[in-house]
């Protein structure tokens, strides 16, 4: 995927745009989450 060409979605009120991709990860990334699952959602994702 060309990173640049990617949509983009403004995130809540601040305007800020962020890759779709991006949204949500936050949720399903970090300590106590299993590393499996983590890389079924990127692949997925991709």
């Amino acid at each position: 995927m060309d990173y640049e060409r990617q949509p983009y979605r403004r995130c809540g009120r601040s305007g800020l745009l962020l890759p779709a991709v991006s949204l949500g990860l936050w949720h399903n990334f970090g300590e106590g989450k299993p590393v499996e699952s983590q890389r079924a959602i990127l692949h997925k994702a991709l």
